[in-house]
C-alpha cells in the first residue's frame, strides 16, 4: 500500500495514466519514477525524482506506468535521490509477476478494478487468465473492505475471446482443464463465471471495446453492464464451429429473452454498442472517455450508501431465484431474509440515519454477519455425466 507521511513535503499527482503493478521475486531493471515540476520558484537544473515502491520496498515496476507530480520541501523543490513517502493512501496495488495477465487495483472507497492486461493480444482469454480471474474473485469476496467490483480491459478492446493462437487446434487442446474425456472436460470460461454467479459483491462490466465470445459470455453474470460506443460484440461460436460456452445458454436468454438471444447467437455476428443497448443487454452506452467514470459512480453510489450485507443478499435472492419456478419461492425467501435483516444493527442504523438526515454507517460485514440461513440454495459441485 502506498502511503504518504506528512513531514514537510507536498506531494501533488497531477496524472496517473495507468495500473501500478509491483514485480514479486523479479529484479527489475529500472524503477518506475515520477518526474517533478516544481509548481513556483527555479526548479533544480537535473530535476527532480521519486522512486515508487510498496510497503517492502520492491519498486512498482510497469512499462504502462507514468506520474507526474509536484514535490516541495517548504515551497523549495526536493532535490533527486530525496525519499518522500506519501499523506494519503492512493490505492492497494497487487503485486503479480511478470507473466500476470490481469491487474488488480482496490481504491480507499472500497472499488476493486480488474484489468485484462494482454492488450496486445486485446485481451485474449488464456487458461492463465481464467485462473487468476478466479484467484482474484475468491481474494475480493474474503474482504470487507472490498464493496464493488469493476471489470474493464486493457488498450482498445474488452476482450477478444478465445485466444485462436493455435489454429485450427484451439479448442482441442487435450487436459487443459482436466482429462481428455469429454465426461471430464470443463470449460475453463464456466469456472469463471460461476465464480461471479457466487459472489457476494456486485459486479460492474465497463466494455471499452472488443467483446467477442468469451469477451461477452464473461460478463453475462455481471449485475450490471455499461459500454463505450467503440464496443463492438459478437456471440460468434457458430461461425468458428463450437457452441457457447461459460454458462452462457443459461445466462444469455434469462437477461435478453429466448428470441433476441437465439437470433445473436444462431448468426454469429458482430453488432454495435446501440444494439446492444436496445437488447437490453447493456444499461448505457457512454463516449470512450466516460466508461470508467461512469462505472466508477455507479459503483461508488453503491458503495457509499449501502449495506454490504443488504447489497449481498439481494444480489444472491435475484440472481439465485432466476431458477425458481413459482413466485412462492420468493415470497418464502425474502419474509425470511425480512425477518433477520429487519431486527438487525444495518436496519436500526439506516433507519435512524434516514430519520436524523445524515449518512449511515452501517457496521454488518458480508465476511461474518450474514444470517444462518446464507446460503440457502443447495451448493452444485462439478459431476462429470455417466452414461
Amino acid at each position: 500500500m502506498l502511503k504518504i507521511k506528512q513531514r514537510t513535503f507536498l506531494i501533488a499527482l497531477v496524472a496517473l495514466l495507468a495500473v501500478f503493478a509491483g514485480c514479486k521475486g523479479e529484479s527489475p531493471t529500472s524503477p518506475t519514477t515520477t518526474t517533478t515540476t516544481p509548481g513556483g520558484g527555479t526548479p533544480p537544473p537535473t530535476g527532480a525524482s521519486v522512486t515508487l515502491a510498496t510497503s517492502n520496498a520492491t519498486p512498482l515496476v510497469d512499462s504502462s506506468v507514468t506520474i507526474t507530480a509536484t514535490v516541495k520541501d517548504n515551497g523549495q523543490p526536493v532535490a533527486n535521490g530525496t525519499a518522500v513517502q506519501f499523506l494519503t493512501t492512493i490505492g492497494t496495488f497487487t503485486e503479480a509477476n511478470a507473466t500476470s495477465v490481469i491487474r488488480t487495483t482496490t481504491s480507499d472507497d472500497g472499488v476493486l478494478t480488474i484489468t485484462l492486461h494482454r492488450p496486445d493480444k486485446l485481451n485474449a482469454f488464456t487458461a492463465t487468465m481464467a485462473t487468476e480471474l478466479i484467484s482474484a474473485l475468491d481474494a475480493a469476496d474474503a474482504d470487507d473492505d472490498v464493496r464493488v467490483i469493476v471489470v474493464t480491459g486493457a488498450g482498445r478492446a474488452f476482450c477478444a475471446g478465445a485466444d485462436l493462437s493455435q489454429g485450427g487446434k484451439t479448442f482441442a487442446r487435450d487436459g487443459q482443464h482436466g482429462s481428455a474425456s469429454a465426461e471430464d472436460h470443463r470449460d475453463g470460461g464456466g469456472r469463471v463465471t460461476l465464480r461471479i454467479f457466487d459472489l457476494k459483491k456486485p459486479v460492474i462490466a465497463a466494455i471499452n471495446g472488443p467483446a467477442v465470445g468469451f469477451g461477452i459470455t464473461l460478463t453475462l453474470p455481471m449485475d450490471i453492464r455499461i459500454c463505450a460506443t467503440t464496443a463492438r460484440i459478437g456471440f460468434v461460436f457458430a461461425r468458428r464451429g463450437v457452441v457457447p460456452e461459460a454458462c452462457s445458454t443459461w445466462f444469455l436468454p434469462r437477461l435478453v429473452g429466448i428470441s433476441q438471444a437465439a437470433e445473436w447467437v444462431y448468426t454469429g455476428r458482430v453488432f454495435d454498442a446501440d444494439e446492444a443497448l436496445a437488447g437490453g443487454l447493456v444499461s448505457r452506452v457512454v463516449a470512450p472517455d466516460e466508461l470508467l467514470a461512469t462505472a466508477r459512480g455507479l459503483a461508488l453510489e453503491i458503495a457509499q450508501n449501502t449495506s454490504a450485507v443488504s447489497v449481498a443478499l439481494a444480489r444472491q435472492m435475484m440472481w439465485k431465484l432466476l431458477g425458481a419456478d413459482h413466485p412462492m419461492d420468493a415470497h418464502r425467501l425474502d419474509s425470511q431474509a425480512m425477518f433477520w435483516t429487519g431486527r438487525s444493527a444495518d436496519a436500526r442504523e439506516g433507519v435512524t440515519a434516514f430519520l436524523e438526515k445524515r449518512p449511515a454507517r452501517f457496521p454488518l460485514r458480508p465476511s461474518a454477519d450474514l444470517p444462518p440461513f446464507y446460503p440457502w440454495w443447495r451448493p452444485r459441485p462439478f459431476t462429470p455425466p455417466r452414461a
